[in-house]
């Protein structure tokens, strides 16, 4: 399991399905924000309507920093923790009254509560 934000063990321990998940290395990645990714690509952000994230719990401060890239989608479909698997991880709700204020409409959503996440699917009117 490999997430940007510090794992809380005992939020993994308590699930069955990931209940052997440990540490066994950390290492630094460089990242860059999703602007900075288009900005970087031979595409500009008209040629994109449709983002994808499942980034481990980072979706929101993702999301926040993709200020430029958000006016230009049409379609969000992005995984949720239900269990707030890692320190700082927004919750549901969060993600949701963000992308609502951007203008995005939750269309479907599946949870499974037996491994405390789910997926989202917003759309721009």
């Amino acid at each position: 399991i490999g997430s940007l934000l510090e794992q809380k063990t005992e939020a993994f321990e308590e699930q069955e399905i990931v209940s052997d998940a440990t540490v066994k290395n950390r290492i630094i990645v460089p990242t860059l924000t999703v602007d900075e990714m288009i900005k970087q690509s031979s595409k500009s952000f008209s040629d994109l309507n449709f983002l994808y994230m499942n980034i481990q719990g980072s979706e929101l401060s993702a999301l926040e920093k993709a200020e430029e890239t958000l006016t230009h989608l049409d379609y969000i479909y992005l995984e949720k923790n239900i269990v707030s698997r890692y320190e700082n991880c927004p919750s549901p709700d969060e993600i949701d009254n963000f992308l609502l204020e951007h203008n995005f409409i939750k269309e479907w959503e599946y949870i499974d509560q037996r491994w405390g996440g789910g997926f989202s699917f917003y759309v721009k009117p």
